[in-house]
């Protein structure tokens, strides 16, 4: 590799903490009253798919391969978005945009967390 090309690659962000930051933004906005339904069902998709997941697995995946970190991404969004409502519905507080909003809002602090300091060593 050059050294131009080393430079170029050191300046690429890591995906996954701009995915979170990506997600939990989409998540922010679906809590939006005046936005219509059929807009707040696919940013909450997008919230779902990306947020959570590569907020947190910035963290923990380092030393798993690209492809695979790309296949968890959703898998643990949807398992965070799982257990937080679970979480919500046993302390008997049920409010669906409040626990969207404190979720999407982790989700960008963790992913601005991860762009701002880099992956972890394992």
């Amino acid at each position: 590799m050059t050294a131009l090309a080393t430079r170029l690659a050191a300046l690429r962000p890591d995906p996954l903490p701009v995915a979170a930051v990506a997600g939990g933004a989409a998540g922010l906005l679906a809590g939006i009253d005046p936005l219509p339904p059929a807009v707040k069902a696919v940013l909450l998709l997008a919230f779902v798919a990306v947020g959570p997941g590569g907020a947190l697995l910035q963290y923990w995946t380092s030393d798993v391969p690209a492809l695979a970190q790309r296949a968890l991404v959703p898998v643990v969004g949807l398992a965070v978005v799982v257990l937080a409502v679970t979480g919500a519905l046993l302390l008997g507080y049920w409010s669906p945009r409040v626990v969207l909003l404190a979720l999407a809002g982790a989700t960008v602090v963790l992913g601005l967390a991860g762009h701002r300091w880099g992956r972890r060593a394992p």
